[in-house]
């Protein structure tokens, strides 16, 4: 009796994962089509005036081909995956804007993970995360600045196992620009329009994974410049040190 149920729960997962498999490439792939022709009818709808005609007819820019490219993927993983599993992260932001801006800011990172495993040493974790970045300019003579840029990343990380629980990781990540300000003595001045709207970078790191799920992590992101005004020749790089602790659901 005890083998039958046994091979019959060993069924019941197989069954889940090929379903989960089937619906998760269903969305990648609808959401890849409406995303590509959202932005193909952009580039073909507004006529009115050159400049802006101009400017839309580059509708797949580089960073949204990056975005669709990460989609595809993550989409591809899927399917030539033997396991998945999802999970949530949460955990502290070291963060500075190299070369100015050389003072962490203090922060947190927090949102959902997912590891798509194809062999026992080797697997794909997308994340989708709010990141808060930023930087203090503590030479700043009225106090200390605090710039705070705020994002929705989305890193996928290629992780090798060197022993059984101990990873190592690498992998691109993409961050979409919430908010961007700095605080001074109280005040709040908003940097948004001086702030690109997207950062795309490449993060390494390390992580550990306990056999209940549990998972402790660290991480360095080495972010681009994103500093939007064209006149102004400082660069601002986002960089930030995680330590993160998650837990994978069975």
């Amino acid at each position: 009796m005890a083998p039958l149920l046994l091979q019959k729960n060993q069924d019941i997962r197989a069954i889940s994962f090929i379903q989960q498999k089937e619906q998760l490439r269903t969305f990648i792939k609808h959401t890849i089509m409406d995303f590509t022709k959202k932005n193909y009818d952009s580039s073909h709808s507004d006529t009115s005036g050159f400049g802006k005609q101009h400017k839309n007819h580059n509708g797949l820019t580089c960073k949204k081909i990056i975005l669709i490219i990460c989609l595809i993927i993550f989409g591809l993983s899927i399917v030539q995956a033997q396991d998945l599993k999802f999970g949530a992260k949460a955990g502290l932001n070291l963060s500075t804007l190299q070369p100015e801006l050389t003072d962490s800011r203090t922060s947190f990172h927090l949102g959902g993970v997912a590891e798509i495993s194809f062999m026992d040493v080797f697997s794909v974790q997308p994340e989708l995360l709010y990141s808060a970045h930023g930087a203090k300019d503590q030479d700043d003579n009225d106090g200390d600045e605090v710039y705070k840029v705020d994002y929705i990343t989305l890193p996928i990380m290629a992780k090798y196992y060197v022993i059984d629980a101990l990873s190592i990781e690498a992998g691109p990540q993409l961050g979409f620009l919430l908010s961007s300000e700095v605080e001074d003595n109280g005040e709040t001045e908003d940097l948004k329009d001086d702030t690109k709207s997207t950062d795309f970078g490449f993060a390494l790191g390390a992580g550990y994974k306990m056999e209940n799920g549990l998972h402790f992590g660290l991480r360095y992101y080495f972010g681009s410049d994103v500093n939007d005004i064209g006149e102004d020749p400082d660069e601002f790089k986002n960089r930030v040190f995680q330590v993160s602790v998650g837990y994978f659901f069975d």
